[in-house]
């Protein structure tokens, strides 16, 4: 693909856990910007909370692209999708538009951002980005329960878990507290280490948004509903030792 002389910046932008209200003044700043905002969806015609937060912000001439990015265990199909939809935002910014992702979190942790991001700099190896960072679920979760993430010394540790056997690969992990994201096919697995091992944790689902819950009574948690929006946070010793 051959680049023009002048080539629009990318914009990873984080826009928080859901809440308008949590998304940064520097990440107004580039929505109000850029000449495109891509938002990432599942399916055609399906919600973008990322897209519903940043449209409360974004100035008028800016136009916003839903890019679908299926939710599929296939690598391939995955593949695809990023390669397809990094040449549909490489073709905006050669164009010599200035284009922003938006993505709910932060757009390095567990993101399509970062896949995204990579395919761009393929296609444009001179690309101008910039990642503005977005307030993440489980520092939200942590506010809204008051419960501390670490403290003094205290390590912590990140994990995806929406894979069976998650219980036994926590024992693997020797930090004090433990984030466990999209606990929503293994919630009833970590809830039994949680009771076994006599942890303290806080269950929390759909942050910011409608049906939101958090708590730490594993027994509420257990009966919630299955939502991809769920994180357990796990802290090995009590507040008490």
């Amino acid at each position: 693909m051959k680049t023009k002389k002048h080539t629009g910046t990318f914009y990873g932008i984080g826009v928080g856990p859901g809440d308008p209200d949590l998304v940064t003044i520097k990440a107004v700043k580039a929505l109000k910007k850029v000449k495109y905002v891509f938002e990432a969806t599942s399916g055609p015609k399906k919600d973008s909370i990322a897209g519903r937060i940043a449209k409360k912000y974004y100035s008028k001439p800016t136009k916003f692209m839903s890019l679908v990015f299926p939710m599929v265990n296939d690598s391939k199909t995955r593949n695809d999708a990023w390669k397809k939809n990094a040449g549909i935002v490489a073709e905006k910014l050669l164009s010599g538009h200035d284009c922003a992702f938006v993505t709910i979190g932060d757009p390095m942790i567990y993101s399509t951002c970062s896949y995204l991001l990579a395919e761009l700099r393929k296609l444009i190896p001179s690309l101008k980005s910039e990642i503005i960072p977005g307030i993440t679920s489980f520092q939200t979760a942590a506010a809204k329960s008051q419960e501390p993430l670490v403290e003094d010394r205290e390590t912590l540790t990140i994990i995806p878990s929406f894979s069976s056997g998650i219980a036994a690969e926590l024992k693997k992990y020797p930090s004090d507290s433990i984030v466990l994201m999209k606990a929503f096919r293994t919630k009833k697995e970590i809830a039994a280490y949680i009771r076994k091992n006599r942890c303290t944790a806080i269950f929390a689902s759909r942050l910011c948004l409608k049906g939101e819950l958090v708590t730490s009574d594993i027994g509420v948690a257990e009966k919630y509903p299955e939502e991809y929006l769920s994180l357990f946070i796990v802290k090995k010793k009590s507040r008490n030792g």
